[in-house]
């Protein structure tokens, strides 16, 4: 068994979107028999007004997993000045994901054995069901030192 890393940002990585690097992951890591690992780098922050990643689907098992975290060096941790940064989300301290469309979260994460680790993730919109969705239906899902970060809903504190 294989880990295979695909690189995600603006600069001469593999691919420029999530979505486009997921959808380069095959439906079943089982049969498939290596794990994935999406990396992203602080190139540039990953917007869209529509959701930016769901990750559904997936045949995976303890030793066929899907990662989506920050490069090695490119998280909010990795920051020069991680230890007095503020906890809140700043694209310029590591890789983020920012969201401003409404009714739907930015990223939903529906396939066992995920990890999604060292992101950033903003919704700016007052509209928005969530910024980050974990289905009860994913098992042994793992969120890992990352920064979530909403506005409040219409008419909520």
């Amino acid at each position: 068994m294989a880990t295979v890393t695909k690189t995600v940002g603006t600069s001469s990585r593999n691919y420029s979107t999530l979505a486009s690097a997921y959808a380069s992951v095959p439906a079943n890591l089982v049969t498939d028999g290596n794990s994935y690992v999406l990396d992203c780098y602080n190139d540039s922050e990953f917007t869209s007004a529509s959701q930016l990643l769901t990750v559904s689907g997936n045949t995976t098992d303890a030793t066929h997993t899907l990662t989506i975290k920050a490069a090695t060096g490119q998280s909010f941790s990795d920051n020069a000045s991680a230890q007095t940064n503020r906890l809140y989300y700043n694209q310029a301290n590591g890789v983020g994901i920012s969201f401003s469309g409404g009714y739907a979260p930015a990223v939903s994460i529906v396939a066992d054995y995920t990890t999604f680790s060292g992101l950033q993730v903003k919704s700016t919109s007052t509209n928005s069901t969530s910024f980050f969705n974990n289905h009860a239906t994913a098992s042994n899902f793992k969120l890992s030192n990352c920064i979530m970060q909403s506005v409040p809903r219409n008419g909520d504190p």
